[in-house]
């Protein structure tokens, strides 16, 4: 029974040492799977990231090819408008926008629409421009025959002034005759003046008269005046003898 049971527990320890053995086996085999699987998940982190890095390189090309498109097609056009703005502002009217690419393009219609309207603007400035020359030069002329105008008045009103005075000493001159004098138009035969002893004689002035109505009492023009050979009448009735030539 003893030798029974010595055999059993060296058989139990065989077996334990059996299965320790195989547990090592077990675990090492356990941890050089686990090592290879921390390798594998390592390689494929590794290969995730330089995928992700690739994938963020590439979008980030992407989006700079897109940006300089759309810089090329819109900012650029937009900044060329605002340029040409700047300098026309400043005076220089003849700035334009090199507006290049497709005519269908929206930018580029707005630039060469921009550029249209500076072109309006200038030939409307040019007109203005010929308009106010042209002004000033009619201007300068009126100027000038202003003055002419005003140095032609003031010979006028000085020739009038002149002959004012001299007509005023004429008709002193015929007041101081004692005779009747008065001058007559030849055609309408109307008495312009008479002087003062002549209206004194007839009691009353006879300028605007017919003169062969009211002197001569006559139902037409004398015959010498038909004739029209003198200006100043000779004329003799009860109360007036005159010789005048």
């Amino acid at each position: 029974l003893e030798h029974e049971i010595r055999s059993i527990n060296e058989r139990f320890n065989q077996i334990s040492s059996e299965l320790m053995q195989l547990f090592i086996e077990t675990s090492q085999e356990s941890g050089s799977m686990l090592r290879k699987k921390f390798l594998e998940v390592e390689e494929s982190r590794e290969k995730l990231n330089r995928l992700f890095l690739i994938s963020t390189v590439i979008s980030i090309l992407t989006l700079l090819l897109i940006l300089t498109l759309i810089s090329r097609k819109i900012i650029n056009p937009i900044r060329s408008v605002a340029g040409v703005m700047r300098e026309v502002r400043a005076g220089n009217i003849k700035a334009r926008s090199p507006m290049l690419g497709n005519r269908n393009n929206e930018i580029v219609q707005f630039g060469l629409s921009f550029n249209d309207m500076l072109d309006t603007l200038e030939h409307n400035n040019q007109q203005l421009v010929e308009y106010q020359n042209e002004l000033e030069e009619r201007v300068s002329d009126l100027r000038r025959t202003n003055r002419k105008l005003e140095t032609e008045i003031a010979e006028r009103k000085k020739t009038e002034k002149a002959l004012r005075a001299s007509h005023e000493m004429f008709l002193m001159g015929l007041d101081s005759i004692g005779a009747a004098i008065y001058g007559a138009d030849m055609a309408t035969h109307e008495i312009l003046f008479t002087n003062k002893h002549m209206i004194e004689s007839y009691g009353r002035d006879l300028t605007g008269h017919t003169c062969w109505e009211v002197l001569g009492e006559k139902s037409e023009p004398c015959s010498h005046c038909t004739k029209k050979e003198k200006l100043l009448d000779n004329f003799t009735d009860d109360r007036v003898q005159n010789d005048v030539s």
